[in-house]
């Protein structure tokens, strides 16, 4: 099975940390998820960013905006190691 590493960005409109915390738990889609920044959250899924797009327009009540990207092709920033591994090689919760 394939894996690929997102970035989903969000508007407050989207809901708070915690409920979007929730919400990816609750989808055995989203495989993985890791947080560093205000307002994003990194997925890993074997879904398209299409497919995340729906999974989450089912979440997003309020009409909030949000990109999915993404993050294996060009990237580039300011981040601790250990995220950059984690994007480089994207693992579902279980698997080590």
């Amino acid at each position: 099975m394939n894996k690929w590493a997102y970035l989903f960005v969000y508007d407050d409109k989207v809901g708070t940390r915690d409920e979007i915390k929730a919400f990816l738990d609750s989808r055995p889609e989203i495989l993985n998820w890791a947080y560093c920044m205000p307002h994003s959250f990194f997925l890993v899924s074997n879904r398209t960013a299409s497919g995340i797009r729906e999974l989450i327009s089912s979440f997003n009540k309020n009409g909030g905006r949000f990109i999915i990207v993404d993050v294996k092709t060009d990237r580039d920033g300011w981040l601790p190691r250990s995220y950059w591994d984690w994007l480089s090689n994207p693992k579902g919760v279980n698997e080590k």
